[in-house]
């Protein structure tokens, strides 16, 4: 989709195109909600890990080690800390569209971003695991002073002064983040105003080309950064990462739809596209879509399940069940007083567009495929590990 209409606002677009626009705001709502609390909960781990430091500490937690600790509530809130760690890594088809050759530049990332979070992501995870115990009362919820695993891990070696270097230089980590977050939900509502989804005046840009609206209203909604410095800072960690994480299992799902839904509106108007030169199509499709529906519904599983059964707990509260199920409930339920109110159209596939935005392959794009796949398999690998 990428490849062939490279935009800014990408599936956002591509969910009004080939969907609904009630499902493109609900996209460009559930991403904007998402980045935004990343702010929120990135602020929670600067102050643990300015605790490490100052000698603070979070209430204490259990530390018995079951063979799945605390059941399926356990594995729940694991996966959705995951899902949040990890992030939604759609910004790299935003990303895509703004390239100079998208074909060249998606067929790399979608190669090149699974593997390096696959690889680089779980060796992190099980190196931690096997350093570091889960019942260590240094982790977030236990009675010492909190820290970050890998800080810890280091610790443990007893190598004076490395522990504190890599503390602060997580905290910059943490920095460039929240700096980024700020940057893709801002695109993301200046998007969804120029495409009409919210009112038009969000999208005003400076003399520089700069969203000042968008940033304005996105920085207004991270004061409750503020929140985090709080005692209730664990509390309000907790809301932050069940919406993002919420949000993200959300957006993968309607990007899987609108997948679907490209495909099916193609073979109703016959379109050639994936028999054109250098026609570039997901392996073994549609298994990448269906597998990434199905994972996205566990997730939100996961939430509901939570927030009936809340991990070391057997009592189900109203601010239990809400803190996991509120973003999920914040965007179905604005979608659909969206498509109610200002009654959108289901596309259809026979007259869906296909044409506004359509990039064909110039000259230059199709001279620098031909080069790269004349390179022997080795040289296109050096392609994907090089480091400038």
């Amino acid at each position: 989709m990428t490849i062939a209409f490279p935009t800014s606002g990408n599936y956002i677009d591509y969910a009004d195109r080939w969907v609904d626009p009630a499902l493109a705001f609900g996209a460009g709502l559930a991403e904007w909600l998402g980045w935004t609390a990343i702010v929120a909960a990135e602020a929670s781990f600067f102050d643990i890990l300015i605790q490490f430091w100052a000698n603070e500490s979070f209430p204490k937690a259990a530390s018995h080690l079951p063979a799945f600790k605390n059941g399926f509530s356990g594995f729940g809130r694991a996966a959705l800390l995951a899902c949040w760690a990890v992030g939604d890594q759609i910004y790299i088809g935003i990303m895509g569209g703004e390239a100079q050759n998208p074909r060249f530049s998606m067929g790399h990332v979608t190669k090149l971003v699974p593997y390096r979070v696959i690889f680089v992501y779980m060796a992190s995870v099980i190196f931690i695991t096997v350093l570091i115990r889960s019942d260590n009362d240094q982790l977030l919820g236990g009675s010492g002073v909190t820290a970050s695993p890998f800080v810890l891990a280091i610790q443990s070696v007893k190598i004076p002064y490395v522990s504190s270097i890599l503390n602060a230089g997580i905290m910059c980590g943490i920095l460039t983040i929240s700096a980024e977050s700020i940057y893709l939900s801002s695109r993301i509502l200046r998007t969804m105003a120029v495409q009409k989804l919210i009112p038009i005046w969000i999208a005003q840009v400076d003399r520089r080309g700069r969203p000042v609206r968008s940033l304005i209203t996105c920085l207004s909604a991270v004061v409750l950064t503020y929140i985090n410095m709080s005692a209730g800072g664990v509390v309000a960690l907790n809301w932050f990462v069940s919406i993002t994480s919420a949000s993200f299992s959300i957006n993968w799902m309607i990007v899987a739809f609108t997948s679907w839904r490209f495909h099916k509106t193609l073979a109703a108007q016959n379109d050639p596209l994936f028999s054109g030169l250098f026609a570039w199509k997901s392996s073994m499709w549609p298994l990448a879509p269906v597998w990434l529906m199905s994972i996205c519904v566990l997730l939100l599983i996961c939430c509901f399940y939570m927030g009936a059964k809340p991990p070391g707990s057997t009592v189900t509260t109203a601010n239990n069940f809400f803190q996991y199920t509120i973003g999920i409930l914040l965007i179905f339920s604005m979608t659909a007083a969206y498509k109610l109110i200002i009654r959108t159209p289901f596309r259809d596939p026979k007259t869906a567009d296909l044409l506004t935005g359509r990039r064909k392959l110039t000259p230059e794009d199709i001279e620098q495929l031909d080069a790269y796949y004349r390179l022997p398999t080795w040289r296109r690998f050096l392609t994907y590990v090089k480091l400038w």
